[in-house]
C-alpha cells in the first residue's frame, strides 16, 4: 500500500509564481472536481441534457479526468522537471516518488 504522504505528493496543479506553496494534490483536485460536477448537475445542466446522461457516470468522469497523472510516464516526465514548481519537503527538497 502506498503511504498517504506519497499519494498527496502527486500533484494536479503546480503553484503559481506568486503562490509557491499553493500546490493542489491530485486526490484533493479530483475530490473538488467531483463536487463541482455534482453542483453543475444539480444547478446548471438543463433537464433535457440530464435526461440524456447518467448522473453517477457524469460525476465519475469528472473525478477521473486527471488519473493519467499517476501513470509512470507522466511521473517520469515530471521528475525530469523537478524545479521550483515541484512540491517540496519540509527540508526544501523536491518531493519525489519512486517508480517501480
Amino acid at each position: 500500500m502506498i503511504e498517504d504522504w506519497k499519494v498527496h505528493a502527486l500533484w494536479a496543479k503546480k503553484p503559481k509564481d506568486d503562490e509557491p506553496d499553493a500546490v493542489v494534490s491530485l486526490p484533493t483536485h479530483l475530490e473538488e472536481t467531483a463536487e463541482v460536477a455534482e453542483e453543475l448537475w444539480e444547478k446548471w445542466l438543463p433537464t433535457a441534457l440530464k435526461s440524456q446522461l447518467n448522473k453517477s457516470l457524469f460525476i465519475f468522469l469528472a473525478y477521473a479526468h486527471d488519473l493519467g497523472k499517476v501513470s509512470p510516464v507522466f511521473l517520469r516526465d515530471m521528475r525530469g522537471k523537478a524545479s521550483e514548481n515541484m512540491p517540496r519537503t519540509r527540508g526544501g527538497d523536491p518531493v519525489r516518488i519512486e517508480i517501480y
